[in-house]
Order: structure tokens, then sequence, then C-alpha cells
């Protein structure tokens, strides 16, 4: 018995697969012009980023890495070496001399002084009494102190006025000033402060001063002022205090001009001729485990590019080409296949083939960039970035960018399908194609049930952490790499790691907004009860507030029953009924005891109120910035049905049989439910609402409730503009029937309506 027992369950789950595989063989594999065009638009995107302007073999070597091979060059050619000449310019660099000028100001402005000091001298010189004289030296000595920062000694001016004359006093005095005026004519520089900030200037200043220039310091001013004056026929006491007076003259007057100087020092480097490099047929590019510096490494890319121009290798290179572009082809049609065979949500939605097909094409442009950054360009070579491109680019971006916002079958193909082509540009091997495949496999294994962003980054941070230990173990293990490069490798998947993390946060949002699609983080974010907008609904309206709660359990069981997103029903639900929160008390579930505000309106005002809740919650919703598909099922929540209630209570209170009641007035503006989701939350909507007006609740009377509201909203054509099935309403029913039996509430049955309008007329 025990054998038929487990015979027949084997039974039941081979049965069960069969019939999911003949589901999924029943996929129509057709596909549309429009979808064709789409792919076709699709696969040169990505033909152009992969291809343009790539060299066909690639590089074999690396910067900074040894040489797996020795490389010959077999033709003649030439090329210019960029490094080569930033070399030569940047040593062309320091053969300019400054640019500066004379500043003959301050020379003046002494020359004034001096003038003042002679005509001072001469009226302390007829001074006659010795004891005003005196004071009259020291009037002097505090003026020029004070005045023009002359710090005059009371012995040299004594020694002035001990000459003969004031002719002969003033004319020493002049033969001081052209001596001064000589050397600040030659220009004279402070060789104890730096005040020039180029470095270029003191060494250029002392091969000029070496080369008996006119350019002289202040201390080799002051040494030929003293050697004039003592050569010539003066007593010693009066050459000194020439000296100690004119000294103050000798202020540096070189004004160096560094705008003048750099556009010099610009226009000389930029005279500097290209630096060309011969390489002869048979010279050795780079030997076997020789270093790989930036010299050779332009050396061989310059060798790939000359070899491309010859005639020889036009054909093999077209080869390689032509075996790239069929190898992608053939990449390309296992992913359409894939994607169209596979249960995935792809299939369903053309807005969600769209954002893919836009990750996709994102991912493979950064991918690209990078690695031209990295490879080619001269920040590239200098920062030698060339070894670390496989680990820089952004592989892994698609792998968590479409897992969370599609699932986790179309993260996967496009993960194989983001590596496959990421394998052509940066030329990888088929380690390094395992590797990222394992590594992006494991990111969408933990990504399949990401619900917070968090959550993302945590599967991205140990994806990554995985990514770097295998590569630092496989690079130290089996390519006997140092243990310094395999570090290096593990800082560079830590530099990616980040970026792509950082990408993914802030790009959800993006897509989100762009292609007016909502994730299901984004859902389970709005379903935090916290949200100012349901804590408002649930302090203003908790009657309707625990109606909505209510109705997103059922919505949400009978989504996950047919195959639709439980998710995305439950916080439709949470929200479609916020309009109430503008005037809570017209709506049963609020009200108390006693108070009807419909008593004092007629059924037409009491319906137009009731219709209001729709667009007010719709503009709530606005304010809030809830996402669109939330606006939509607020506005198909009540489809185009009819208020039941106020329409028969206006049809009993008419006095006129001919008057015409509009049927309108009652109706709700629609639209009716466009989606799966909206059909689940009106029907929910309706039947947790009518199932408080059960007097007992039994499994029947629920059974009657549903089928009866189901069978009203089927009649009415409320279902029509949506694509749900009579076995998905089959389930639906069940669904709410199950969770039903656990509700019990009271509310006022449509069917007493005309008891209580009989008796408001007795009254």
């Amino acid at each position: 018995m025990s054998w038929f027992h487990k015979r027949s369950k084997q039974e039941e789950i081979i049965e069960k697969h069969h019939k999911r595989l003949e589901k999924v063989g029943n996929i129509p594999l057709t596909f549309s012009k429009k979808s064709l065009l789409g792919y076709a638009v699709f696969f040169a995107v990505v033909l152009m980023i992969s291809f343009w302007g790539q060299s066909p073999i690639g590089p074999q070597l690396s910067l900074n890495t040894p040489a797996k091979a020795r490389i010959v060059s077999n033709i003649d050619f030439d090329y210019i070496s960029n490094l080569k000449t930033a070399e030569l310019r940047e040593q062309r660099r320091h053969m300019v001399a400054p640019v500066y000028k004379v500043d003959m100001s301050a020379f003046h402005n002494f020359s004034q002084k001096i003038e003042r000091l002679k005509g001072q001298l001469t009226r302390c010189a007829d001074i006659k009494d010795a004891n005003k004289r005196t004071t009259a030296l020291n009037e002097l000595i505090e003026e020029f102190d004070t005045k023009y920062n002359l710090f005059l000694e009371k012995d040299d001016l004594e020694n002035l006025l001990a000459i003969g004359t004031s002719l002969q006093r003033n004319r020493w005095l002049d033969e001081c000033l052209f001596i001064l005026q000589e050397m600040a004519q030659k220009g004279i520089f402070d060789d104890t402060e730096s005040y020039l900030d180029d470095e270029n200037v003191y060494s250029s200043m002392a091969r000029l001063d070496q080369g008996n220039t006119r350019l002289q310091s202040r201390g080799n001013a002051l040494k030929n002022l003293r050697m004039n004056l003592f050569v010539m026929d003066i007593e010693y006491d009066i050459a000194n205090a020439l000296v100690h007076i004119c000294k103050y003259g000798l202020t540096p007057n070189l004004v160096y001009d560094k705008k003048k100087t750099q556009e010099k020092i610009q226009q000389f480097v930029e005279r500097t001729p290209d630096v060309n490099v011969k390489i002869q047929q048979g010279n050795v590019i780079v030997d076997s485990g020789q270093m790989v510096t930036p010299e050779i490494y332009e050396c061989y890319l310059a060798y790939l590019k000359n070899l491309e121009a010859q005639d020889v290798y036009k054909k093999a290179y077209q080869t390689i080409f032509m075996k790239k572009i069929f190898l992608l082809s053939l990449l390309f049609v296992l992913l359409i296949f894939v994607l169209k065979l596979l249960p995935t949500r792809l299939n369903q939605q053309i807005r969600l083939k769209m954002v893919t097909g836009v990750v996709l094409v994102l991912n493979i442009l950064v991918i690209r960039l990078i690695n031209v950054f990295c490879v080619h360009a001269m920040i590239g070579q200098q920062c030698l970035l060339a070894p670390f491109a496989a680990f820089l680019v952004p592989t892994f971006l698609s792998s968590l960018l479409i897992t969370a916002l599609t699932d986790t079958l179309a993260g996967f193909v496009c993960t194989f399908f983001v590596v496959g082509v990421k394998t052509f540009i940066v030329y990888g091997t088929l380690d390094a194609f395992l590797l990222d495949l394992l590594v992006g496999t494991f990111i969408v294994f933990l990504c399949r049930k990401v619900k917070f962003k968090e959550d993302i980054l945590k599967a991205g941070c140990y994806a990554y952490i995985l990514f770097a230990i295998i590569t630092f173990v496989y690079g130290t293990l089996m390519l006997r790499y140092t243990l310094a490069f395999c570090s290096q490798q593990v800082l560079a998947i830590a530099v990616n790691g980040l970026g792509t993390l950082f990408l993914v946060v802030n790009l959800i949002p993006v897509f989100e907004k762009f292609f007016h699609y909502t994730t299901n983080i984004t859902f389970l974010n709005l379903t935090d009860y916290n949200h100012p907008l349901l804590r408002k609904l649930q302090l203003v309206a908790p009657g309707t507030y625990h109606h909505s709660l209510m109705v997103a359990t059922l919505a949400e069981k009978a989504a996950a029953e047919i195959g639709a997103n439980p998710l995305l029903c439950r916080c439709c639900a949470l929200y479609h009924d916020i309009g109430k929160i503008i005037k809570p008390e017209y709506f049963t579930e609020n009200q108390r005891e006693g108070e009807n505000p419909h008593a004092d309106q007629t059924p037409s005002m009491s319906a137009i109120i009731l219709k209001s809740h729709v667009k007010e919650g719709v503009e709530l919703a606005k304010t809030y910035k809830l996402p669109k598909i939330i606006i939509d099922v607020i506005r198909q929540h009540h489809g185009t049905s009819v208020m039941q209630y106020f329409y028969k209570k206006a049809l009993l209170l008419k006095t006129d049989e001919n008057e015409v009641i509009d049927e309108k007035v009652f109706r709700y503006d629609g639209p009716k439910p466009e989606f799966k989701e909206a059909a689940i939350i009106l029907l929910a909507d309706a039947i947790e609402a009518a199932s408080r007006s059960l007097e007992k609740c039994t499994a029947q009377s629920i059974r009657d409730l549903i089928d009866k509201i189901v069978k009203d909203r089927i009649e009415t054509e409320q279902l029509n503009a949506c694509k749900i099935t009579l076995q998905d309403l089959d389930a639906i029913k069940k669904s709410f029937e199950v969770t039903l039996l656990t509700m019990s509430h009271a509310r006022i049955s449509y069917d007493s309506v005309e008891k209580e309008v009989e008796k408001q007329n007795i009254q």
C-alpha cells in the first residue's frame, strides 16, 4: 500500500512537470513586425558599441605585467611616440628663461628723498650755533625715520656736513644717485625672498648672473655701490656715510611677469617637434617575461595599427571581425529565443522589454567606455589601468537592475548575454567568462527575493566579495601573479563594486519615472503603514482604513492564485479609497450610530458626494507623488458601476410618475479596470463591503454573495476591458470565499431601502 502511495505521488509530480513543459512549449514563437524592428535596432546598437573602432586582434599585452610571449615586428613601420614627445616637451619647459621687467618707480621715489635731504643738510650747514645745529639734525633724523623710512645716523650726517661747501656735498650725492640709477636700470632681484613663484626663475637668474648679464641680486648691487664709492677720491668717512644712506635706494625692482612667462613657455613647447620612432622588420618589441612599460605598450599598439593597414593582413582581420560578429549574432538569437521560451514577465509587458533593452545597452556602453578609457586613453596609460580594465567595468549592472525590475529568469539570461559581450570587448578568455558568469548568477540568486534597496546592496556586496576572493586565489595560485598585482586587482573590484551599486540604487528610480514602471521595491515601501497618507487615512477615516486592509488581504491572496502581482494588488488596495479622507462621515464604515449625513441629502446629491472620492483620491495620490499605476487603480476600482442603494432610493422617492431618474447621475465615471490587478481590487472592494451586511456569515452565504457580485460585474460589462478569463474568475472566487470565512461585519442591506423609505414617508 505504501509503495502504491509513493508511486502515485511520483506519477502526480511527473504529470505536473509534463503539463508545465507542455504549457511552455505552447508559447507562440511568432514575432510581430514592430518586435522584429525593435530587435534589429537593439542588435545594431549593441554591435556598434561593441566593435566600433576596436582592433580586431586586440592587445595581448597589459601594462605593468610580464609579457607572456616574445613579439617581433614583421614589418617596417614608424609611429609618433606621445610618451617621448611629452617627455621632450617637459624637458623644454625648463629651458625657457622667465619674462620680467624693471620697475624704476622705487628709484625715482628715493631720488626725491635725496633731494629733500640735500635741502635739509644745506639748511643745517647754515646754522652756526652748535646746539641749534644738533637740534636741527635730530629733527632731520626723526623726519626721515617716520616719514620716509630712512634710518639715518647722526655721525653720517655730521660727516656730510663736514664737506666744505653745499655744492660739493650735493655733487657727491648726485654721483651716488647716478650709480644707483645704473644699478636699478640693470635690474635688482632679492635672492633672500621667494616672491617669484615659478620654479624656473631662480635657476635662470643664476645662469644669467654667471654669464655677466645685467641682472644682479641686491647683495651684489650693494657690493658694487661700495666699490664704486671707495675707488673715488673721497675720504673714507664720507664714502662710508654715503654708502649707509644710499643702500636704502637698492630696492629690488625686478617684476616677474608670470602670464607672459607661461605664454613664452607654451609657445616654445608648442614648437617642439613630435618624436618619431622607427621600427625595422625583425626588431623585438618585447621579450617573453619582460615587464611591459608604457613605452613598450605604445609601440605594440602602433604595431597593431600598422598591421591593420597592410593589405596582407586585411583579409585576416576581416575574418576575425566576421567571426566576432557571427558569434555575437548567435548570442543575440539565443537571448531572444530563451527569453521567449521562458515564462518571464518580459513576455507579458512591452514596457518591461523596453526597460530591459535600455539597461542592456547602457551596461554594454559603460563597459566599452571604461575599457577604452583604461586601455587607450592617455590618463589610463599614465595610471596603468589597462591590466585592470576587465575588473573595473560594471559587468553586473544589468544583473542587479534587470533582476530587480523584472524577474530572476530574465536577470540570468541577460547576465549571460552581457558577460558574453564583455568577453568580446575586453578580449577576455574562457576562464574570465566562466568567472563572470558565476558571479553574475550568484547575484541573480541573491536578488531573487529583493524587497528593499538594502537587499540589493547586500546582494551586491556578497557577490563582489566572492568575486574578489576567487580572483585573488586564482591569480596567485594558477596564474602566478605577485601578491601586489593581485591586491591591485582586488582593489579594482572593490572600486567597481562601489560604483556599480551606486549606479543601481540611483538608476532604479530613474527607470521607474522615465518608463512609468514601478518595481516591487517601491510597492513594498508604499505598504509601510507609517506612510503619511495611510497614517492620515487611519486617523481621519478609521473605518475606511480597516476596509482597505481587508480589501488588500483579499486582493493579495487572489492575485497569487491567478499569477498576477500580489504586492501590486496589496499596495493599490491600501490606497484605493484615500479620497474618503476629504468627507469621511458620508461613508457608512466611518459613521457612528445615529449619525448619517445622507438623511439630509437628496439621493442624487449623495451620489455626487460619493463619486467625488475617486477624483479626490486621484488628486491626493498626485500630491503625494504615488506611482501612476496606483492612480489608475483609484480611477478604475469602481469601474462604471451604478450606486444601487441611492438609485433605488431615488426611484422610490420620486413624486411624479413622469419624472425620469437619470442613471448617469448614480454611475461612477470610470474607466473600467484595464488590467487584472485592477479587476481583482474592484471585485474585492465590492465583496468586502457587501459581506458586512450578511446576517449570518456561513460558507454558503459567502459563496452566494460572491457569485452574485461577480455575476453582476460580468453582466454590466465591468470586466470587459481587462484580459481576465473565466478560469481566473473561478480561482478568484474560491480565494475570496476562503478569506471571507474569517470575517464577520455588519453593514446596511441594500434590500432594506424600501422599508426605510416607507418609514420616512409615514413620519
